[in-house]
């Protein structure tokens, strides 16, 4: 969903819906593989997310750090969820953080770390947004172990253009929960994600270091 490439501005900025700025853009992927020219949209209000008549098709878009194509398309209108990046609440007995989908990774430990708790699924980039995750079900090197992002989502928010917002529960909603999460915006635009952190198991880690020759004799 999220995330999918660097862009850089090719002309002067034009107002779209909502009347938030909508701009030329040259998308690129993060490693510059696939690049395409289409329209980004960055809105900064709650209300440009109101169901009704005249949305286009468009694709979500987070840090746009997706080595595909996954947040741009040729003649397309990308919308950025950046600005959407608060931590709306958070439980300290349950260690349930809800947050906008456009918040970083990088924030979202900071402010889980200060309170004893990680998230154990994470990629490697913190400047991922929490949406990204979800649209794209990452995993970190722990896969084999902790699973991918889904494992750790207790609920989500979607906005539907005709539909507007969407609560999904994994409970109640098992199918709409699993198409979201590694679906890429197929869905909807994610806009809030709960998620169930864990404790952090120590405040230290403990490092051998074992010299060797050379990586064939190691």
């Amino acid at each position: 969903m999220n995330d999918g490439a660097s862009a850089r501005p090719d002309s002067e900025t034009v107002r779209g819906r909502g009347n938030s700025p909508l701009a030329q853009q040259r998308f690129r992927s993060f490693d510059g593989g696939v690049s395409a020219a289409g329209h980004l949209q960055r809105p900064d209000r709650h209300r440009f997310w109101t169901p009704g008549s005249g949305w286009e098709p468009s694709i979500a878009r987070g840090s746009g750090l997706s080595y595909a194509a996954a947040s741009f398309r040729e003649r397309g209108l990308s919308i950025e969820h950046r600005a959407f990046n608060r931590i709306l609440g958070f439980s300290s007995t349950e260690r349930i953080v809800e947050v906008e989908a456009g918040i970083e990774l990088s924030a979202l430990h900071d402010f889980l770390s200060a309170r004893g708790a990680y998230l154990p699924v994470q990629p490697g980039h913190g400047r991922i947004t929490v949406g990204g995750c979800v649209a794209a079900d990452v995993h970190g090197k722990n896969q084999a172990r902790d699973g991918t992002f889904i494992n750790q989502v207790v609920r989500l928010t979607l906005f539907h253009p005709e539909q507007g917002l969407i609560e999904v529960d994994p409970d109640k909603e098992p199918t709409l929960f699993r198409l979201t999460c590694g679906g890429y915006g197929l869905t909807g635009h994610i806009l809030r994600v709960r998620l169930q952190a864990s404790p952090i198991p120590a405040d230290a880690i403990e490092l051998h270091a074992i010299p060797i020759d050379n990586v064939a004799s190691g």
